[in-house]
Order: C-alpha cells, then structure tokens, then sequence
C-alpha cells in the first residue's frame, strides 16, 4: 500500500530525532559499547531508508517532483536517498558487517544534513 508523500517525510523526520535522542550525550565509544542505542539507531536508520526508497519510488513517477526537490538542495538528494535506501538494505540483509563507526558518522553527520536538507526543500515547495 502506498503511503502518502507527507508521511514519508515525517517518517524520516521523526527517525532523525529519535537518532539524535538516542546518541545524544555519547562519544563513539559510549556507542560502540552500547548495543541498546546501535540496536535503536539502526532499527530507525531502516525507517529513513525505507522512506527513502518510497520517495524515490514515487519521484520516478514524478519527475516534476523529482527535479524541483534536487533543484532546492545543496547537494544531490535523489542519491542522497539513495544512499540511506542502500544502507537500509545492507543494515537487513547483511547486518553481520555493519561497522559501528559508519553507524556513528551517519548518526552524527548525515542523518542530521539530510533532515535539514529535507525540511529546507519542503519548504521552497509551499
């Protein structure tokens, strides 16, 4: 069943805070040694790239859509989807080789960039 295109994006923006609650206070090491908080970051990094991959699924149907949401970003955002929809797959299907430290980085730094970049792009469409 498809799911509205709003949802999707509070999907990932929920997913984004709930990230930023769960590692909030911690080092990369206080992560590493934390298999509550990985299991919780990764549990919502399958959350963005899931919604990731459905809006990407519907910008292929809307190319309209797909050019005016890459037009307002400042970097590529159908391959930044791309990226987390990537992720999302390696996190389910070979979740034996996942490294801590990308799952920290992604937590810290592209989580948080892509929700602003999101939101901002949302933004220049009202």
């Amino acid at each position: 069943m498809s799911r509205p295109f709003e949802q999707l994006v509070r999907d990932i923006s929920a997913s984004a805070y709930l990230i930023h609650k769960y590692v909030v206070g911690l080092n990369e090491y206080g992560f590493e040694h934390s298999q509550q908080v990985q299991d919780a970051v990764t549990f919502r990094l399958t959350v963005i790239g899931e919604a990731a991959g459905d809006i990407i699924d519907r910008c292929r149907s809307d190319l309209d859509h797909a050019s005016s949401v890459a037009a307002t970003a400042d970097y590529d955002m159908p391959m930044t989807l791309k990226l987390f929809r990537r992720m999302r797959d390696k996190l389910i299907h070979s979740h034996w080789t996942i490294d801590h430290t990308i799952l920290w980085n992604t937590a810290q730094e592209d989580v948080p960039k892509l929700n602003r970049e999101l939101m901002r792009s949302l933004q220049h469409q009202l």
